[in-house]
């Protein structure tokens, strides 16, 4: 399933439905109310500027594992749903772009991450990325103008590519 649009959401949560592969180009693009995105552990493709200049804050897993208020997203299919970590995430082009409101994003476990150019640019109060995958792509520019971010992994690729892009790394 595919999501062109979002309208709205309860209280500010946007939890994406298991069912859900894509959400569009420009989705919520400019959208207000948006603070927080729940992921769930299906493959799911974010549209070129799908978050745009949006209000979110926060983007975490649906397992509730790493922050207590993630905990608000948990039921009993994501729970059956949150040790399958078979899938694929694909930030394309400017997905969050913008969106400086935005502080923390946490990735759930996955088989593969993708992160396409600028996918993060401008989101200058991002300050904590967490991610954990077996195969990690991430774009030269993916996280441009993003001044205070510390990029937390597992994974050698990510200790890399934050030393060479000058951003703060914490290995967990």
């Amino acid at each position: 399933m595919v999501i062109k649009r979002i309208y709205y959401s309860d209280n500010g949560i946007f939890k994406i439905p298991n069912n859900v592969s894509e959400i569009s180009n420009e989705a919520a693009a400019f959208d207000t109310t948006v603070k927080t995105i729940g992921l769930g552990q299906q493959s799911i493709k974010f549209g070129g500027k799908a978050f745009y200049q949006t209000s979110v804050e926060k983007v975490c897993g649906l397992d509730g594992n790493k922050e207590l208020d993630a905990k608000m997203f948990l039921t009993d299919e994501a729970q059956s749903l949150k040790n399958e970590a078979d899938n694929t995430i694909e930030i394309h082009t400017e997905s969050f772009s913008k969106c400086t409101k935005l502080h923390t994003v946490i990735i759930p476990k996955t088989k593969r991450i993708i992160i396409e150019s600028f996918a993060f640019s401008g989101c200058c109060n991002l300050r904590s990325f967490e991610i954990q995958a077996d195969d990690i792509e991430i774009s030269d520019s993916a996280f441009e103008g993003c001044p205070n971010l510390t990029l937390i992994s597992n994974c050698d690729f990510v200790e890399r590519f934050s030393r060479e892009h000058g951003i703060r790394f914490l290995r967990i």
